[in-house]
């Protein structure tokens, strides 16, 4: 074989290794699914049409309703003013006992804030992080260390958290 076949082949075969490295991060990130090994990995981060980043902040427990629910709290940054909308339709989580949570309603109206305010729909300003909060009922179990997965409706997209830890 010709030294120069050789050199194209070779040529060839790293720069299809490289697009696979670079592509198969991309391909994971469309599934949905975002995970951190026994929580401890960093942040949960992923990207939603038209720019619009999340960022997993905590699992805390708090009172609202009269009662203690488990908060999910994730971070809003887009890169343009938007009106961002979430639902609790589909929202569930799962704690690493095997417990499993709804979202709260209280007359009628889901356990959800988009900053201050008790909504599901709201414009966010182009590049200031505002916080999402998703509450769900946990029917005075104690708070778990992790939860082994959390599925939040987020702008018409579900999206799956895995192993995200709690804080106390």
């Amino acid at each position: 074989m010709d030294l120069s076949v050789k050199k194209n082949c070779g040529l060839i075969a790293f720069l299809a290794l490289c697009a696979f490295f670079l592509l198969a991060p991309i391909a994971s990130a469309s599934t949905g699914v975002f995970s951190s090994s026994d929580g401890v990995d960093g942040p949960l981060e992923f990207e939603l049409e038209g720019g619009v980043k999340v960022v997993f902040k905590e699992i805390k427990q708090i009172e609202a309703d009269y009662k203690k629910l488990i908060a999910v709290v994730v971070t809003f940054v887009s890169p343009e003013d938007r009106i961002i909308k979430v639902s609790p339709d589909g929202c569930v989580a799962f704690d690493d006992r095997g417990n499993r949570f709804e979202v709260n309603f209280y007359n009628k109206v889901p356990a959800i804030w988009i900053g201050n305010e008790r909504t599901t729909e709201r414009m966010i300003i182009q590049d200031v992080p505002t916080d999402v909060t998703f509450a769900f009922l946990n029917r005075e179990v104690p708070l778990a260390k992790s939860f082994a997965r959390i599925d939040l409706n987020l702008m018409g997209t579900m999206v799956t958290l895995r192993n995200a830890p709690s804080t106390k």
